[in-house]
């Protein structure tokens, strides 16, 4: 696995449209997994394949806490064309934590 370079913005290539991805193979999987390490590595939650200057719908998240072990643990997300098909009604605040917006 690899870290990769990460996009900060306003670089004009984080606004570009990503495409769909048509099949997970070997390249997909090792991007995904050079993702999940490029975010572990700048302390993210998530990361999504343009924020490392890839056009292709793939992210990865991982919102286990560490720092908790007695809490149940989640495997990372991997996941390829992801869709939106539901949003709750509640709202909360919550602090930006994207990793393209640093502070």
């Amino acid at each position: 696995m690899a870290v990769l370079p990460l996009l900060i913005a306003p670089d004009p290539r984080l606004k570009l449209v990503s495409q769909p991805v048509a099949r997970v193979d070997q390249r997909i999987q090792r991007l995904m997994d050079d993702m999940l390490e490029t975010m572990y590595d700048l302390k993210g939650l998530g990361l999504a394949a343009p924020q490392v200057d890839v056009r292709e719908r793939v992210i990865v998240i991982d919102i286990s806490d560490k720092k908790k072990p007695e809490t149940p643990q989640m495997p990372p997300l991997f996941m390829a064309n992801p869709e939106l098909v539901w949003l709750s009604e509640e709202r909360g605040p919550y602090n930006e934590g994207c990793l393209s917006f640093p502070e």
